[in-house]
């Protein structure tokens, strides 16, 4: 896009310069006519250059541009001064005022540079608060699948020890049923010799009677 712009400006230029050449030997409607399709060239010269000073930020400089538009100027309003016409107070007017002009487009350049410093701030401090809400959306999500983990490993760990405790428990209730039976096994085998022994004792007793 800034090359077809430059492309545009350098026909001009050089069209503007032709007339600055031919200007001062014309006269008549060609002299008219020829400084009707400079003041054209001018406005379509001025209109790019605003373009391209609106990209200035993107770091495009058009001081030089600029420069050679204005020393165009100077040469026509020369040249048209040169040639013998009743329209000399006009062209003053027209172009002598090309130094106040710089001076305030310079000042506006100067606050639009400002301003658009002021937006890159401004879009900077707004794209570091996005990235940061991303990194604290990221951790809290981050935090909540941690704490799922936990909660499960927590659920598992708890079902784990319950059933843990419930085959001690029946382990416990199977060891005491053996004991019982153990010991009641025992007493019978007690109660049993000690019948064995009476009816022994008793049976020789009788047997010495």
């Amino acid at each position: 896009m800034y090359e077809q712009y430059e492309l545009e400006l350098a026909a001009i230029f050089e069209s503007l310069g032709s007339v600055v050449r031919t200007l001062p030997e014309s006269d008549g409607e060609k002299r008219k006519g020829a400084k009707q399709y400079a003041d054209q060239e001018i406005e379509e010269a001025e209109r790019l250059l605003r373009k391209l000073e609106n990209q200035t930020s993107r770091g495009f400089d058009v001081t030089n541009l600029r420069l050679r538009l204005d020393k165009l100027k100077r040469e026509l309003v020369q040249a048209y001064n040169a040639a013998p016409s009743r329209d000399q107070a006009r062209s003053h007017l027209l172009y002598g005022a090309t130094e106040q002009g710089s001076e305030e487009r310079s000042r506006l350049l100067g606050g639009n540079d400002a301003l658009e410093k002021m937006n890159s701030a401004l879009r900077s401090t707004l794209s570091k608060s996005n990235e940061n809400n991303e990194m604290g959306t990221a951790v809290l999500g981050t935090l909540k699948v941690q704490r799922d983990q936990l909660v499960n490993i927590h659920s598992s760990v708890l079902q784990s020890s319950e059933d843990q405790l419930g085959r001690g428990r029946r382990i416990l209730r199977v060891m005491e049923q053996r004991n019982i039976t153990t010991t009641c096994i025992l007493y019978l085998i007690i109660a049993v010799l000690v019948a064995l022994i009476i009816l022994v004792v008793v049976m020789k007793f009788v047997r010495h009677t």
